[in-house]
């Protein structure tokens, strides 16, 4: 899909620059003045009211500067690109997007993702790399009220699977003579201590 919606905006754009049509060229400075509006509004947004949009996980995050960073590159890449287009600066206007789209991709790739795994999975990992160097490999991975395929994936084993609702499974797993990880939620931590 993205290969080919790549072809029609790069037609779509040369058409434009190529084209001598004020028609044209005036249905673009529309389309690039809602451009800048949405933009500006998104970079708003991202500037004051970050927390307020982000679901409950996302705001143990530690992207202040970046979230700063991408609403400058929306806000400036869409406003140029929009004053280029306006004195008719056609091929610098693309130029200006592809600007703002490879330093928006960039905060993405090598700020915002690492941070959002490792608030995501940076515990869970740590947590398997302990299980997995564990002297003598005899241990059980569990996990309590929580279904993570991931686990599975980088302990490359079978998980056992506890639910809230089974106490005697969970006796049997804790009375077992192996050693046992167990991977749960905060919120079960006060009573798996009980047990």
């Amino acid at each position: 899909l993205f290969p080919a919606l790549a072809l029609i905006i790069g037609t779509l754009w040369y058409d434009f620059i190529e084209s001598k049509n004020e028609i044209k060229d005036k249905y673009m400075l529309i389309s690039s003045g809602l451009l800048v509006t949405m933009f500006f509004i998104i970079a708003y947004l991202l500037m004051f009211h970050f927390n307020t949009l982000m679901p409950r996980d996302a705001k143990v995050l530690n992207i202040d500067n970046l979230r700063i960073y991408g609403a400058i590159s929306l806000a400036l890449g869409s406003l140029c690109s929009f004053i280029l287009i306006y004195i008719k600066r056609k091929a610098l206007a693309f130029y200006s997007l592809i600007a703002m789209m490879v330093c928006l991709t960039l905060i993405a790739i090598y700020g915002v993702l690492p941070s959002v795994n490792n608030a995501a999975q940076g515990h869970l990992n740590k947590l398997i790399n302990v299980a997995n160097n564990y002297p003598g490999g005899k241990y059980t991975i569990a996990t309590y009220g929580l279904v993570k395929p991931s686990i599975v994936f980088y302990t490359k084993r079978a998980i056992e699977h506890v639910e809230p609702n089974e106490p005697g499974l969970l006796e049997e797993k804790l009375n077992d003579p192996n050693r046992i990880f167990i991977i749960t939620r905060v919120r079960f931590l006060d009573e798996l201590s009980k047990k």
